[in-house]
């Protein structure tokens, strides 16, 4: 299985920066992709929006942590072509007196054709405006980050 996942859910699980529920269950979603040996695909504009808190120095380090777990895919002119379908459909979509609605749209374009052209079968986000975006492409899995399945043990 090869699925895709979105900036909010690397920040969660790998940086483990966030609301406390948000990486538990973040990390679960992680653990429980590794237990199907399922192939985690991360746009390297995912990638982008994930160093930036870092500074430029680490940047060497903090990619080949992510590069030893998951499959960075460019973007490439297939991508755009995508993205630029994407952003058209999701101009509509998004309201217009909100700040950085342009650039927000864009970068989300860009992470959906990422996954989508290097043949994601799902994305998981936890960004509603995102997965709206993601669902207009037909036959395509759009996930939100799932809860945590209860524990039998711990009832």
């Amino acid at each position: 299985m090869l699925v895709a996942i979105d900036t909010n859910i690397l920040v969660w699980a790998i940086r483990k920066e966030g609301p406390p529920e948000k990486l538990k269950r973040a990390a679960w979603l992680i653990h429980e992709l590794d237990d199907v040996d399922a192939q985690i695909i991360v746009p390297t504009i995912v990638v982008t929006e994930y160093l930036r808190p870092y500074a430029h120095q680490y940047h060497a380090e903090q990619v080949a942590v992510l590069e030893s777990r998951f499959n960075i895919m460019p973007f490439d002119v297939k991508c755009a072509s995508w993205a630029a379908r994407l952003f058209d459909r999701g101009q509509p979509m998004r309201e217009k007196e909100v700040e950085g609605r342009r650039n927000l749209l864009n970068a989300d374009s860009m992470i959906i054709a990422t996954a989508y052209v290097n043949g994601a079968e799902r994305i998981y986000s936890d960004n509603e405006d995102f997965r709206d975006l993601a669902g207009t492409i037909q036959n395509w899995s759009v996930m939100e980050l799932p809860n945590i399945a209860p524990d039998l043990f711990q009832l």
